[in-house]
């Protein structure tokens, strides 16, 4: 048995509340398709750094060192030239600092909010609002989700239109539902999803892991 250990540096709290479940999930999905043993994915563990700067990123993973396998690097895609900014000089950096472990980009075009929204279904259940009632508010096909021009504010008024207004901490509650019940298979037909996931699983056959 092998295990997987990874880090993740991401924005804001929304973002910490969602993606270490949501990716450890995922992670699991791809070991078991791509990765010929039998694989342990730790649970993702969020740095302590600002996304914006890479130094307190590098610092962060100092930190940590010898601790993990993979480094996830979150930031939202809008506006696009905002993220290749951000992405550009976290992975120069990164190249500086000769680190040896695979850095990979989770990158949700516009904001982290497309994600949560990429199953109907799954967010009916969540808000407890019946399915229909949502489809009204997305996209017909699934992969639109991440043309929304703004998914936070259409998943705020789902939110508040669910069983009244909710407070911040039953927000979160959504969300960390959401990580654990949204399927891999609905994110995979989201562009930057299927970014992430193939970057991840050509990181895990560099680093080892896809050689059994």
């Amino acid at each position: 048995m092998r295990y997987l250990a990874c880090v993740l540096a991401c924005e804001g709290n929304s973002d910490r509340t969602f993606f270490p479940e949501l990716l450890k999930r995922a992670l699991e999905e791809l070991c078991a398709e791509h990765v010929p043993s039998a694989i342990t994915v730790l649970p993702i563990r969020v740095l302590d750094a600002e996304v914006q700067r890479p130094e307190s990123v590098l610092a962060a993973v100092r930190r940590e060192e010898g601790t993990f396998d993979l480094v996830f690097f979150h930031h939202d895609g809008a506006p696009p030239r905002m993220f290749e900014d951000a992405w550009g000089r976290m992975s120069s950096a990164w190249d500086a600092d000769r680190r040896a472990e695979p850095l990979i980009a989770v990158g949700p075009i516009r904001e982290t909010e497309a994600w949560m929204l990429a199953d109907a279904k799954t967010l009916a259940d969540v808000l407890g609002v019946a399915e229909q009632e949502v489809r009204r508010c997305l996209p017909q096909r699934r992969h639109q989700v991440e043309s929304i021009s703004d998914p936070k504010e259409l998943l705020a008024k789902l939110l508040g239109s669910a069983r009244g207004r909710r407070r911040r901490a039953a927000a979160q509650e959504c969300f960390i539902r959401l990580a654990e019940e949204i399927p891999v298979t609905s994110l995979k037909e989201l562009p930057s999803f299927r970014q992430w996931w193939e970057a991840t699983r050509k990181a895990l056959d560099d680093f080892g892991f896809g050689h059994g």
